[in-house]
């Protein structure tokens, strides 16, 4: 076994020798080489080096070329230059680009300025046209108003009450002016309520989509009035009138009826009772014909509190009014010719006079309403009453589970269930029958 094992390494290591032979052979040939071309130069004789600087000749064998330092193969995958260095194109250097920044486009800031301006623009427009209007309406209603009341303009700056002859701009589409000191009437409240130019989307709003028209509102209030309500006008007016304020609501009949029996087709009306028109003589119809198409609503109440507001707010205080609504298409025709047709139907308001039947029907009507109130009244106090004894009772007990004395606490707690059974006891306390 060892035998084996010795034969078998001298094997291994001679065809080691053999693998390694190739490389040891070469060393071994130029060192052999080496050893036979040695020459021994003198060192005392001068050496000529005239052979080395005259060169080399053409075609010597140093001059050949080595077959073995090219392979043709080498090469094979490169393509051959397609163009020569004399067909290279020359760069132009006017055809280089230009490296400086772009210029930025504001093409959403100029639009948005732009929409800025004509906003501006349109607003100063529509603020001077709509004072416009109200100063010729005024200029050719102020001989009129000045003839029919002492007090044209309320100046609330002076101490003394003088007319003031100019209206106030309550807002930039809305101007009103007081006038007062005539016979039954407390006032005259003259509104102009018109289209706000001055805002862009609503001027495009009510002049495309629903258009609308400048009003004229005359609101008087009266000194005396008979106990009657109705509302007379156009179909649409009428009914938002009807369901917006309480008075119309209350008293007068559920159906919008024709105003064809006045003689004034197209318009409606909604009145307490028939005796309520009554004051339409012949003459007052002629008037309101003749202002039909402008005429928008007339308002006759003696219990207006003015229109309806949320649960838990308070209503204006019950006043005697008379409200006209006029369209205004023609500024000339509503300071001259409708506010002339509001004043004459004032005046024979004023100096109207309800049957007697019909007076008592109304006046029944308007104390069945009063004692409504009155209980609704009462029934809110008891709800306020009852509302604060039970936030006593609540700050009561509260006071009772924090107190930390013990003696004290049992003592506020014994207090409250005295003043709690008390309370039961007089609940409940039997009524007393006499029987015979």
């Amino acid at each position: 076994m060892k035998l084996a094992s010795f034969l078998l390494f001298i094997f291994a290591f001679t065809f080691a020798q053999d693998d390694f032979a190739a490389f040891n052979g070469d060393e071994d040939d130029v060192q052999a080489s080496d050893d036979a071309n040695v020459e021994v130069i003198d060192d005392d004789e001068p050496v000529d080096f005239s052979e080395f600087n005259s060169g080399v000749d053409v075609g010597h064998e140093m001059m050949d070329r080595n077959d073995d330092e090219l392979d043709p193969d080498e090469f094979e995958n490169i393509p051959p230059s397609s163009k020569k260095s004399d067909d290279l194109k020359v760069i132009n250097v006017n055809e280089v680009p230009n490296a400086r920044p772009v210029k930025p486009i504001y093409t959403i800031e100029y639009g948005l300025s732009a929409v800025i301006v004509i906003y501006i623009v349109n607003y100063v427009y529509g603020r001077l046209t709509n004072g416009n209007i109200a100063a010729d309406w005024f200029s050719a209603a102020q001989p009129f108003l000045e003839s029919q009341f002492a007090l044209v303009g309320d100046d609330s700056s002076q101490k003394e009450t003088i007319s003031s002859l100019q209206m106030t701009r309550d807002a930039d589409h809305v101007f009103s002016i007081w006038c007062s000191g005539r016979i039954s009437v407390n006032g005259l409240l003259a509104t102009l309520r018109l289209n706000k130019r001055q805002d862009a989307m609503s001027a495009i709003y009510s002049t495309y989509i629903q258009p609308t028209s400048d009003r004229m509102i005359l609101r008087f209030s009266m000194e005396k009035m008979e106990p009657l309500c109705f509302v007379l006008g156009k179909s649409s007016a009428v009914k938002d009138v009807f369901e917006n304020y309480p008075d119309a609501a209350t008293f007068c009949a559920d159906k919008i009826r024709s105003a064809d029996k006045l003689g004034l087709s197209n318009m409606s009306y909604v009145a307490e009772t028939v005796d309520s028109l009554s004051v339409f003589d012949k003459k007052m119809c002629n008037l309101f014909a003749s202002a039909k198409d402008s005429l928008i609503s007339l308002h006759v109440s003696d219990s207006f509190v003015g229109p309806r507001v949320p649960d838990g707010e308070d209503t204006e205080p019950i006043s005697k009014v008379c409200i006209f609504v006029f369209d205004m298409k023609d500024v000339q025709q509503n300071a001259t010719q409708f506010l002339k047709i509001a004043v004459y139907f004032v005046d024979q308001l004023a100096k109207f006079n309800l049957g007697k039947e019909a007076y008592e029907k109304h006046k029944r009507r308007r104390a069945k309403q009063a004692e409504a109130q009155d209980r609704i009244r009462h029934q809110e106090r008891q709800e306020e009453i009852a509302r604060k004894k039970e936030e006593t009772r609540r700050e009561e007990y509260k006071k009772m589970f924090d107190e930390q004395d013990p003696d004290k606490q049992k003592k506020l707690e014994y207090d409250l269930n005295k003043r709690d059974l008390k309370r039961q006891n007089r609940k409940q306390k039997p009524r007393m029958s006499f029987r015979t």
